[in-house]
């Protein structure tokens, strides 16, 4: 925290990464970043608002895309695709200045009609831009515009955060809909009932939003209901089986991601008691085998009041559920 400077309060976070460095963005203040390795002080963006052809003010999203910063919906031009100078593992995109052709930097203004731009998630190869009602495809174009955009979708997004990317295809919650597209063809998957439901319980699309539970097939729909702030609601879609569940979350979630554990800190105390003590006796082994590292992906979740880990037991909130057999090609002879 005194690390940051002083910013507006607010509840409308939004994080990425480039590299080594960390980036936040309240939607307020100008987009900020931070080397997390060395821990150096959150500072804006270089190059933000540099000049008169360089983008200014808050930016409602910022997304990374190869080796290059994607800034949506900035100041008052909701309409207008920002993107940065070429960065690299070891230096940070250091220009927005759309009027240099020598940086690489540019901006594409989109259809108004398509409404305001709502987020960026790649898909393979391609950089998926949503707006309100569309969807546009972006890609490297080899020559002076860097990139070409493409519109290849009448559908768009509900919100930041309600595309997610899984077997080269995105699961989307658009303003009233519910579908999956690979960048081409597109398909509504929700039958009328379940996405009636969901949108009849939703009280505030701008704060759903969606994550992948890659472990078990399932896509995460977290929603608010009646007077709540945050979600208080689940829908989970399982691709696999495409089967749909609605369940009560019983602490408000405000964000949750997948994430590998943080690895245990391996002791000298965690060696005791192996032969008699010394490197000689771990050989073959090494310090490396000892490690306590838990490769699992787990959910980590922020609720209104607690950080906790979804935990995948054979409990659900301390109830125990039941799992499914089945065998398949019994010899009937």
């Amino acid at each position: 925290r005194d690390r940051f400077p002083a910013l507006t309060a607010g509840d409308y976070w939004q994080s990425t990464s480039f590299a080594d460095w960390g980036l936040m963005n309240n939607g307020i203040e100008p987009p900020m970043y931070s080397d997390v390795k060395d821990g150096s002080s959150w500072a804006v963006l270089p190059g933000w608002a540099a000049n008169a052809t360089s983008p200014s003010g808050a930016a409602k999203i910022v997304r990374t895309f190869k080796n290059v910063l994607f800034a949506l919906n900035v100041g008052t031009d909701p309409y207008t695709v920002y993107w940065s100078s070429p960065g690299d593992p070891e230096a940070f995109p250091a220009s927005w200045d759309y009027g240099d052709v020598a940086t690489l930097a540019g901006r594409k203004p989109l259809n108004v009609n398509d409404g305001e731009l709502v987020d960026a998630v790649p898909l393979a190869d391609t950089l998926m831009i949503y707006t309100q009602f569309a969807t546009y495809a972006v890609n490297i174009s080899g020559d002076f515009k860097v990139f070409n955009f493409r519109r290849v979708l009448t559908w768009g997004l509900a919100n930041r955060d309600c595309a997610v990317q899984f077997e080269n295809s995105h699961f989307c919650i658009g303003a009233n809909i519910i579908y999956v597209h690979d960048g081409s063809r597109i398909q509504r998957i929700a039958d009328n009932v379940t996405e009636e439901r969901f949108f009849a319980e939703n009280s505030n699309l701008s704060r759903t939003f969606v994550t992948r539970d890659a472990a078990e097939h399932t896509m995460l729909v977290y929603y608010p209901t009646g007077t709540s702030e945050w979600c208080n609601r689940l829908m989970k879609w399982n691709w696999l089986e495409n089967t749909w569940t609605f369940e009560d979350v019983s602490q408000p979630v405000v964000c949750i991601t997948p994430s590998l554990s943080p690895p245990v800190q391996l002791t000298w105390s965690d060696l005791d008691g192996i032969g008699d003590g010394s490197w000689a006796a771990l050989d073959p082994l090494t310090w490396g085998d000892f490690e306590k590292v838990d490769n699992r992906i787990r959910m980590f979740m922020l609720t209104e009041d607690d950080y906790l880990i979804r935990d995948q037991t054979t409990q659900r909130q301390g109830t125990e559920f039941y799992a499914w057999m089945e065998r398949n090609l019994i010899d009937l002879k």
